[in-house]
């Protein structure tokens, strides 16, 4: 395997018979493993000055983002239900409970 500074991405000769970017560095399977299992748990993938592939701590999160994610994941909630509430003609009020906790979180923005 290979990773890229540039690119930071990953690259498998097997796979990309096109080539790889010219600052592509090779590294073993166990710290591609320990890269993406890194990854899995929340740390980001970086490059040191030298090129290799190192785990970093993701930046904090605010309370703004976190109240952004939650509106975020409503909405969408809300644009399936629409959708399934207009096929079947059906909401019993649910669509205006949603609404209303978007609107409080939008609030607390």
């Amino acid at each position: 395997m290979f990773f890229s500074k540039s690119t930071n991405g990953f690259y498998d000769p097997k796979i990309n018979l096109d080539g790889m970017p010219e600052d592509a560095i090779e590294i073993g399977d166990d710290v591609y493993r320990q890269l993406l299992d890194g990854q899995a748990a929340g740390k980001i993938i970086s490059a040191d000055e030298n090129g290799f592939p190192i785990l970093l701590d993701a930046a904090p999160i605010s309370a703004r983002e976190v109240v952004l994610a939650q509106i975020l994941a409503l909405e969408a909630t809300v644009t399936q239900r629409r959708l399934r509430d207009a096929i079947l003609g059906t909401d019993g009020g649910w669509l205006k409970d949603v609404e209303s906790k978007i609107a409080a979180l939008r609030a607390k923005l």
